[in-house]
């Protein structure tokens, strides 16, 4: 049997659909079984970006045999008590983070946690959109500037924009143009518009704000990576994610994936410095100098809080 050689764009349980390199057709395909058990110590053996080897059955399934070596990918603690890791999405160029000020509100503790992830996990290149300037008032659009002239002196591309006007599109263009982008927010932030703004014949269901919560109604339930071949692009949508627990990440290796706090850590006068309370700490003598930003700062002992209540 000849073997092919596709992209996976959907995965659910033992099956996923995999879209076959030479020919671009979308194949279903399910994981044979001696890779299932055999598989890295996930709870998903293949994940949405993956490359895989198959082969196609008298049923016209496909069989995957082999999953290609990943670059990178999202990879989070599986649920419950599980020691495992669940993989997002693998093999990205780029991460792009949607947040809102409001409708609903996105925080700068999300952000940085994502941008940890995205450090840490070896993605080349993170983007921040802030979305829904068209809701914003002269107060919150004053905030938005803050939030991305910040974001953009630590060294982040970062754009306010709506996914809801056209004149956003040359930018968004540019952005995802010639690459395998993955797009996470809060339900509710408008990934699903923004996808739609890129290629309407997508028609993914778009959800409304919850008006007693303020906060989105998930519409995207797996991760799903739609094709943008005007851009030569794809974008893996995730599902709505309200937070993000790291996975194989001890506290000490945190203030690494900082990119604003790498000028300063050779710095410290020990080694194992967690710019908390030790003395001597270049971290914080940089934050009270206003070298780092102090929002920063805080998200960063927030994370190493969450960190160890995860130990307990």
């Amino acid at each position: 049997m000849e073997n092919k050689t596709g992209t996976v764009t959907h995965s659910k349980g033992n099956w996923c659909t995999v879209l076959e390199k030479d020919t671009q057709t979308a194949i279903e395909c399910r994981l044979k079984g001696k890779l299932r058990l055999t598989a890295w110590n996930t709870t998903n053996p293949v994940a949405v970006g993956d490359v895989v080897h198959f082969t196609i059955e008298t049923d016209g399934n496909g069989l995957i045999h082999a999953i290609e070596e990943r670059k990178n990918g999202i990879i989070r603690k599986a649920a419950g008590k599980n020691p495992q890791a669940h993989i997002i999405a693998a093999n990205i160029d780029q991460l792009i983070i949607l947040a809102t000020l409001a409708y609903p509100r996105t925080s700068l503790g999300f952000i940085d946690r994502m941008l940890v992830i995205a450090e840490a996990y070896k993605i080349p290149k993170s983007v921040i959109l802030w979305n829904k300037c068209d809701l914003y008032d002269a107060e919150m659009y004053t905030k938005a500037q803050y939030h991305a002239q910040m974001y953009h002196n630590i060294g982040y591309h970062t754009y306010i924009l709506s996914a809801l006007n056209n004149a956003f599109l040359p930018i968004l263009s540019q952005i995802i143009e010639n690459k395998t982008s993955v797009i996470v927010g809060h339900s509710g932030t408008g990934k699903s518009t923004l996808l739609n703004l890129l290629n309407p014949n997508l028609n993914i269901k778009t959800g409304d704000i919850s008006v007693w919560s303020n906060k989105g109604k998930h519409t995207t339930t797996l991760a799903t990576m739609h094709l943008l071949p005007l851009y030569h692009a794809q974008i893996i949508d995730t599902p709505g994610i309200k937070e993000l627990d790291f996975f194989n990440i001890e506290p000490h290796e945190v203030s690494r994936y900082y990119i604003d706090f790498l000028p300063y850590l050779s710095d410290c006068k020990f080694s194992n410095c967690l710019h908390q309370n030790e003395p001597h700490c270049a971290i914080k003598n940089a934050v009270q100098e206003n070298k780092i930003y102090s929002e920063r700062y805080q998200n960063y002992l927030g994370i190493l809080e969450m960190l160890r209540q995860d130990k307990k």
